[in-house]
């Protein structure tokens, strides 16, 4: 038990100072803290140990996996952030890695900090090519920026901030002859977004 953490205080800090919505899950949930992660478990404040298989972040290795730990504090301690202006060798080679693995015709990399990052460059780049028109699965989660919210098609995230992008389209999950009917009404224009696992469907 970490006795210097208090769950009420800080379940008060999140309302007053970050996320009321967040506090409140935190209540139907228990009010846990998390504290500290290894492999494939939480920690919370309170001793309890809770197998972390559906939080946002989940490390594919597990959290602190010793060959990883030992990789990032080697970087940090020889060069933590690059400066984005010149080479980054360590990212070459990391772009390296992943293209030996990806179907032909998947041959360059974009890092980013998060899925909405990736969606929000999906758009961009689906607009430089001339699709111009977004398809996205009905109960799909693509992120919370504007881009990314657009083909998130879930009211209770829209809702507060329309109007979103235009030129959006949503069909059923699985349903592929609704998906050709938006397609054949936007020939060589649509971009289609996917989840293939809807992680959030159900919520």
């Amino acid at each position: 038990m970490d006795e210097d953490i208090n769950p009420e205080q800080v379940a008060a800090l999140y309302r007053r100072t970050m996320s009321s919505g967040r506090a409140r899950l935190a209540d139907v949930l228990g009010g846990q803290v998390e504290v500290e992660s290894s492999g494939a478990w939480i920690t919370t404040s309170t001793g309890e140990r809770i197998l972390n298989v559906g939080g946002y972040g989940v490390f594919i290795t597990g959290a602190r996996h010793p060959v990883v730990v030992d990789e990032v504090q080697r970087q940090l301690h020889r060069h933590p952030i690059g400066t984005r202006i010149f080479l980054d060798a360590a990212a070459a080679r990391a772009g390296e890695l992943l293209t030996s693995v990806t179907p032909p015709g998947l041959e360059r990399i974009h890092f980013s900090g998060s899925g909405t990052e990736a969606v929000e460059a999906a758009i961009k780049i689906a607009r430089l090519n001339g699709r111009r028109h977004l398809v996205s699965m009905i109960g799909g989660y693509h992120g919370k920026t504007m881009g990314a919210l657009s083909v998130t098609a879930r009211n209770v995230f829209q809702e507060p901030f329309r109007p979103l992008l235009p030129n959006v389209s949503h069909v059923p999950f699985g349903d592929a002859e609704a998906l050709v009917g938006v397609l054949k009404e936007h020939p060589g224009e649509a971009c289609v977004i996917v989840e293939p696992v809807q992680g959030r469907a159900a919520w």
